[in-house]
């Protein structure tokens, strides 16, 4: 069970008004309007437990934004899973994605941009590749954009 960070256990992040524009094009061409060459060369410098814990991080600002706004319980069960993934791989069995979001609402939307990342970022980890953190950048550039206050995330 996930328990919120102290940095986020704050109302004014996670009952903040969702105030970030957001249509059903968005799903599609998030990864080529966000892309940051200077984030992704960064997250490409991390070992794949590193890069898996950056993906679950990253989910989890996500997951406490928006947790009292929608139905994510299925996000929390991806966190837990790439958590459990950097302890042994072993834990983790490959995990399909069966999400349908209905794509005109803001929250669903980056729900499944979320957790199409994570698992991404799993079935890769899972599988030995080496580009484990190739989806980091969009998934930080979603959490940040979500978040009430910029510079928190910043920080």
């Amino acid at each position: 069970m996930l328990k919120i960070p102290g940095i986020l256990n704050n109302t004014s992040f996670y009952d903040a008004e969702l105030d970030y524009k957001w249509n059903s094009d968005m799903r599609y061409e998030w990864d080529e309007k966000v892309s940051n060459s200077k984030l992704f060369n960064l997250f490409l410098k991390l070992n794949h437990k590193a890069s898996i814990g950056m993906a679950a991080a990253l989910a989890e600002w996500i997951y406490w934004r928006l947790h009292k706004k929608d139905d994510i319980y299925i996000l929390s069960k991806y966190i837990e899973t790439l958590w459990a993934d950097i302890i042994d791989k072993r834990y983790v069995k490959k995990w399909e994605f069966e999400f349908n979001p209905d794509e005109d609402d803001i929250i669903h939307g980056v729900k499944t941009i979320a957790i199409e990342s994570l698992e991404r970022s799993n079935r890769n980890y899972l599988n030995g590749r080496y580009n484990i953190s190739a989806e980091l950048d969009g998934q930080a550039m979603l959490a940040r954009y979500i978040c009430p206050d910029k510079n928190l995330f910043d920080t």
